[in-house]
């Protein structure tokens, strides 16, 4: 048995909770489907009047700039960071496709530089 607790969650009272719980799930799954299918064609409308540029970016914002520096980007490009090079050039050897090639791709490379990350976030 894979997971410890399995076996408890096909009895019957506990099937009945999980099942509750993924019903329960259901409405934020659509709602976010809907927001998403909704406001994809209106990033590239901010972007383009507004130069609003966070939801369009080839690469995601935010975290991996601490693990690709120090913590200060400086007059780094985002796009011209170690990651960032990374990635497009994983793309573009097409070893890398789809949002979960980007998450495993992203996730290897924070195993490649945890230890560099760790020294330098603390």
């Amino acid at each position: 048995m894979a997971v410890p607790f399995a076996a408890r969650l096909a009895r019957r009272p506990a099937r009945a909770w999980t099942g509750a719980f993924a019903l329960g799930l259901v409405p934020v799954a659509a709602a976010t489907a809907v927001g998403e299918a909704w406001s994809r064609p209106a990033a590239y409308v901010l972007e383009e009047r507004h130069g609003f540029w966070a939801y369009t970016a080839r690469m995601p914002l935010g975290f991996w700039l601490f693990v690709d520096t120090d913590g200060w980007q400086g007059p780094l490009r985002i796009d011209e960071t170690r990651y960032a090079r990374a990635l497009f050039a994983a793309e573009e050897a097409g070893a890398v496709r789809g949002p979960m090639g980007r998450a495993a791709f992203t996730a290897r490379f924070i195993g490649g530089v945890k230890l560099t990350s760790l020294v330098a976030s603390s």
